[in-house]
């Protein structure tokens, strides 16, 4: 083991609502289900997750096996977007995808990562019948991460820790902190469209869905349109 891997190695298991909560995050919604707030630490909907997203506080776990050290970096590369088209289980597929919107989310607005350190038996096989993966021990990485890269095509990204979060550098002028670019311009096919700037798209997508927890609401004036609640 790299000398570097040997203080994030976790040495006990901490309950994860315990470490969620270290980071600011509200979890008072998590008791809400059957067995009520006495067990809400065991929220099958809470203590099987992968990740979580709440305003701008992200926190993913991250497996202390897949830690690696390159020219002194302490790095995890990931493709959750590959391993949710691997998955067979459909709850796997789903939190993958939730993995791979929290890692995209950060990137493209420069926000910083909590990462809570899990240790154990890693699920290696994707068919459905494969075991679940079980955390032994797990802490709350006191050292914030960040996405240095990350791939908007294939969902190839790398994670560094330390790293200071910062909004990735496009050919777009900003002004006071407001994506804007040309969405107009012409272009010629088989008849004259306009062009549409996918990227700006994207961000204003993850920023009204950090802000409304999760709902897509349209923004036009008197409409309050509800994607979630009509589709």
């Amino acid at each position: 083991m790299d000398r570097l891997l040997e203080p994030l190695e976790p040495k006990d298991r901490g309950l994860l609502i315990d470490l969620v909560r270290k980071t600011g995050m509200d979890v008072s919604g998590r008791s809400d289900f059957a067995d009520g707030s006495s067990r809400a630490a065991s929220n099958p909907k809470f203590c099987y997750e992968w990740s979580f997203v709440e305003n701008d506080i992200i926190i993913l776990n991250l497996w202390f096996e897949n830690l690696l050290v390159e020219n002194g970096r302490i790095i995890q590369r990931m493709n959750l977007r590959g391993r949710k088209r691997k998955e067979e289980k459909f709850i796997w597929k789903q939190r993958a995808s939730r993995v791979d919107h929290a890692i995209r989310t950060a990137y493209n607005l420069g926000l910083p990562i909590r990462a809570i350190i899990c240790s154990g038996k890693l699920r290696t096989d994707s068919h459905a019948a494969a075991e679940a993966s079980k955390v032994a021990k797990r802490s709350l990485d006191t050292v914030q991460w960040a996405v240095a890269l990350y791939n908007d095509i294939t969902g190839d990204c790398l994670l560094e820790r330390g790293l200071t979060p910062a909004i990735p550098n496009v050919e777009l002028e900003l002004e006071d902190n407001i994506p804007n670019g040309f969405a107009g311009e012409l272009k010629k096919r088989f008849v004259w469209c306009r062009k549409r700037e996918r990227r700006l798209r994207q961000i204003k997508i993850e920023e009204t869905l950090l802000r409304n927890k999760g709902r897509l609401i349209c923004e036009v004036p008197r409409c309050a349109f509800d994607f979630a609640e009509t589709y």
